[in-house]
């Protein structure tokens, strides 16, 4: 059984991974804590081949607009993306 990106993963940029929420085929999605606010988060990371595809990549960031626009309490409100990730913290 090969590791999991939870397993390897314990940051991303400000934002400490505490588990794996799911994953799907864009990617994985995790609950994280942001270092200078000090709340629960929920960070997607997605596959790399969808990052170096700019039609995938758009469509992505498109959908993050749309969902960034919606207030209803049983969907996640977007409010901040942090853009492409050229690394991982450990």
């Amino acid at each position: 059984m090969s590791t999991s990106t939870e397993d390897s993963l314990k940051a991303i940029g400000p934002y400490q991974i505490m588990r794996r929420r799911g994953r799907d085929a864009a990617g994985e999605t995790f609950d994280a804590v942001k270092e200078s606010r000090q709340r629960v988060v929920l960070v997607k990371l997605l596959h790399s081949a969808l990052t170096e595809d700019e039609e995938s990549l758009a469509r992505f960031e498109d959908e993050v607009e749309r969902l960034s626009e919606l207030e209803h309490d049983n969907v996640l409100r977007v409010t901040i993306t942090e853009g492409r990730a050229t690394g991982r913290s450990s």
